[in-house]
């Protein structure tokens, strides 16, 4: 049973699909309740777009004709008179004859790749002298073989006490043999 805090005013079991799982009991589970999660309400649409291609990236439906936004969610895709539906007052309505809707991606510009990289690397961010840099460089020789290489990243020379870059004798003195 779906606990009775999982309802609200968004979420609605509807009698097609209590139909469709008494109709097919093995495609519920365990004859659960169905819940069709439902975003139309009486609100209409803050923008509709249409005319153009919508790219869905769905594989049971990969084009539509329409798309209705509200609150910067997707509210609708289909067909244009079923998107028509919500267009009200406010609406701002974009013709795109000829044109292609794809779903948008939000590119936080991490450098993923980078940043996996620098999870196995010394962060040196917070060092502000050679001297610090060479103890974290010799805890790091502790844990790791003989011969290997330890990366770091993140230092500021200028913020050094020493007013230098650091060394290779700096590192061989801490580290030999890495």
């Amino acid at each position: 049973m779906v606990p009775r805090r999982f309802y609200s005013n968004r979420c609605q079991r509807t009698s097609r699909d209590s139909a469709y799982a008494r109709a097919n009991p093995s495609a519920s589970l365990k004859s659960e309740p169905q819940l069709v999660v439902s975003l139309m309400d009486s609100r209409e649409a803050d923008v509709v777009l249409f005319g153009g291609v919508v790219l869905t990236m769905m594989t049971g439906a990969p084009r539509a004709e329409a798309v209705a936004t509200r609150d910067d969610r997707i509210l609708k895709v289909g067909a244009r008179e079923e998107v028509k539906q919500l267009i009200g007052e406010g609406t701002k309505v974009y013709d795109l004859p000829g044109r292609a809707i794809l779903p948008g991606l939000i590119d936080s510009h991490i450098h993923l790749a980078g940043y996996g990289l620098s999870l196995d690397q010394l962060d040196l961010r917070r060092v502000d002298s050679i001297r610090d840099l060479q103890i974290a460089v010799r805890e790091r020789a502790k844990e790791v073989k003989r011969g290997d290489w330890i990366l770091g990243r993140g230092w500021d020379q200028e913020k050094f006490h020493e007013g230098r870059y650091p060394m290779r004798w700096d590192l061989d003195d801490v580290a030999p043999e890495n």
